[in-house]
């Protein structure tokens, strides 16, 4: 049948009006007292698309796998992107839904939202710079390991004071943030006076938390596929949603960040590097490095003191070559002690290795022992430790692989 027959046209025609219709509805809901929602998605969009063309473009950034990778991080990315605005902007979708027209259309209100939009282009332009920084330094979007660096911020924000203009990049972020606000603000003030249905306005409104909805209840950091590598899988985050899910999960993944053998491989070297004289394997899975040692020699009850430093690096010391005497103490003792100067961390945070120092296992790569998933229901740390312990001992038998 021909598009230009009677039945064609009419389905042409319906066609049109449905299209037509859903912009009339777009424009009622949008284009007065919901501007703003519309804004922050729009801002969200804009400075995710900018900050993934930054990134890639960064000379230190690994390719994408191909155009059609790139362009499914990019999709990807977007969509994250659409969850982290509807999270943003679903208090004040339901506020704009239920507040009376008087008081939208008020100065002191249409004021109030355009310093609103300023905040978000500011946090917007921050997160973007912050992420670059990050970049720089881990190759990743935000992960736990900027979430640990939040919370111990007395070791890590001092670091950070010292090696960034900080103030500068505030205020570039500021000034950023303070011309978007005043190019909106027109438009902003002259949308609001426009008013909307009740119907039209619950019905924008619920469709903003029926999207957050839907993302809480299936939306994850697992919807990042990496058919382009690891270079695709974080271009296609975003991250203000990767660093509230690091927080959320209190963990890094492992075998993105460190170097794995296959796990036979790894149990059966890490087994044969532990194997002593005296001592037996247990019937435990080949993952396992737990054993049953039997010393030789005569038990001897020895007094031992633990001394641990926080932020003590080799080169201060005597010991390791510093000439200026700043560790005469520790110099002496290492003198007349077993040193080891060619020792690998497992772990990537100092916390993990003071829970190693107290409970005697080994360093947990970006995961902390006494809050992991896996201790409900544990009433001591050490109990703790020991779930956990077993729960990871193949990805701690990887890591000691890729060190040696």
């Amino acid at each position: 049948m021909l598009p230009g027959s009677a039945p064609g046209a009419s389905i042409i025609n319906a066609m049109n009006a449905a299209v037509q219709a859903l912009r009339n509805r777009l424009a009622a809901a949008f284009g007065g007292r919901f501007y703003p929602v519309a804004l922050v998605y729009a801002m969200t969009f804009a400075v995710g698309f900018g900050t993934r063309v930054a990134l890639l473009s960064r000379p230190d950034t690994q390719g994408v796998g191909g155009a059609l990778a790139g362009a499914g991080a990019f999709l990807t990315g977007a969509f994250f992107d659409a969850v982290v605005a509807t999270y943003f902007v679903l208090p004040l979708a339901l506020w704009l839904a239920l507040a009376p027209s008087r008081l939208v259309r008020s100065r002191a209100h249409r004021a109030l939202l355009v310093l609103g939009v300023a905040a978000y282009a500011y946090l917007l332009l921050w997160v973007a710079i912050a992420e670059w920084l990050f970049w720089d330094e881990f190759g990743a979007r935000f992960n736990f390991i900027a979430v640990d660096y939040l919370i111990y911020t007395r070791e890590v924000l001092g670091n950070i004071l010292e090696s960034y203009p900080v103030g500068k990049l505030m205020s570039a972020a500021a000034a950023g943030a303070a011309i978007v606000a005043a190019g909106l603000a027109p438009s902003i003030w002259r949308r609001l006076g426009r008013d909307a249905t009740r119907a039209v306005r619950l019905g924008s409104a619920g469709a903003v938390a029926a999207a957050a909805l839907l993302a809480i209840a299936f939306v994850s950091t697992s919807a990042r596929t990496d058919p382009g590598g690891d270079t695709a899988r974080e271009l296609g985050g975003n991250g203000i949603y990767q660093f509230f899910a690091a927080f959320r999960a209190n963990s890094l993944d492992f075998p993105v960040f460190y170097a794995t053998r296959p796990e036979p491989e790894a149990s059966a070297f890490v087994r044969t590097q532990l194997t002593a004289a005296g001592e037996r394997w247990p019937e435990r899975p080949e993952s396992s490095v737990e054993r049953l040692v039997i010393d030789q020699l005569p038990e001897q009850r020895l007094n031992v003191v633990l001394v641990s430093e926080e932020s003590l690096g080799a080169e201060f010391l005597g010991a390791f070559g510093n000439p200026r005497g700043l560790t005469p103490r520790l110099d002496a003792l290492a003198r007349e002690s077993l040193l080891f100067t060619n020792v690998y961390a497992t772990g990537n945070r100092t916390v993990r290795g003071l829970e190693a120092l107290s409970l005697a296992i080994p360093p947990t790569p970006g995961e902390s022992i006494v809050s992991a998933r896996a201790r409900k229901g544990c009433s001591r740390s050490a109990a703790c430790s020991r779930t956990a312990a077993t729960r990871r001992s193949s990805s701690t038998a990887a890591t000691a692989t890729s060190t040696t």
